[in-house]
């Protein structure tokens, strides 16, 4: 039956747990680094710019025709509301 040495009696064992603490640590700092970057980055962003519409602001009128392949075409009108 061999021998087995505690992690205590050959000393890397401790000094390799010790390593795995310290890289999951790092892992977790770095983890945390990027959110916070990326948090920054999203409330930074800019507001969508101005709306393509906003030249026709005011009272208009219109009629038309919208067609249709194969049917009739139906008379159309529309209105600004404001």
């Amino acid at each position: 039956m061999p021998i087995q040495l505690s992690a205590a009696s050959n000393g890397k064992g401790l000094a390799s747990k010790y390593a795995v603490v310290r890289f999951v640590r790092a892992l977790a700092l770095l983890l945390l680094l990027s959110l916070t970057q990326l948090f920054i980055l999203v409330l930074s962003a800019p507001a969508q710019g101005a709306s393509p519409f906003v030249r026709l602001a005011g009272r208009w009128l219109g009629e038309g025709r919208l067609g249709y392949v194969g049917a009739q075409d139906p008379p159309t009108s529309c209105r600004n509301r404001s």
